[in-house]
């Protein structure tokens, strides 16, 4: 195997992996539009926001199954494709019972992600770089939120509504707090 070729899979897995987190944070950065949108209770915001984890925590074994049983590497690319067509329906939503639905939905295809990646990068770094992997590739949060913050700041200019759903969802990281342009 070239030296370089685990290093790419790395730079891919970072990417893939920038977008997991960015997928499922963004409907938190428009919580309060939704809510005054669809009329929805602070419980209700919860249950759209907890939806994502509860299903994403009870479909991650089952991700870990198939993952030893099927390619990663489709595994990955089937997730990410799954989960951001998700991300899209969401913008599209038009009612709580939708936004609960795309969320689990959304919970259900990353969970997919985390398993066959980390099966993945074992087949590609050995004990001598593993961790580096890891600690620079999946972990790279700091980096990772830096950009996102960038990005939200440059697309909220002109987007003030759910279609920016996807632009707008680091600033939930960075503490919630919303700087209106």
């Amino acid at each position: 195997m070239k030296t370089n070729y685990k290093w790419i899979v790395v730079a891919m897995l970072w990417f893939v992996c920038f977008f997991n987190y960015a997928d499922r944070q963004a409907i938190f950065s428009v919580f309060e539009p939704i809510k005054g949108e669809m009329g929805l209770t602070g419980a209700q915001l919860g249950v759209v926001g907890s939806s994502f984890m509860w299903v994403y925590a009870v479909a991650a074994p089952l991700a870990g199954l198939v993952g030893d049983r099927f390619r990663r590497k489709t595994l990955i690319l089937g997730g990410l494709i799954f989960w951001s067509l998700i991300t899209v329906a969401t913008a599209f939503s038009k009612n709580y019972t939708h936004l609960v639905i795309c969320r689990a939905l959304e919970g259900f295809g990353e969970a997919f992600y985390f398993p066959a990646s980390m099966s993945l990068v074992s087949d590609y770094h050995g004990p001598d770089t593993r961790c580096r992997r890891l600690g620079g590739g999946r972990d790279g949060r700091p980096f990772r939120l830096a950009v996102e913050l960038l990005f939200v700041r440059l697309v909220r200019r002109g987007a003030r509504t759910r279609a920016a759903l996807l632009p707008q969802r680091a600033e939930a990281r960075a503490g919630g707090r919303r700087d209106e342009p």
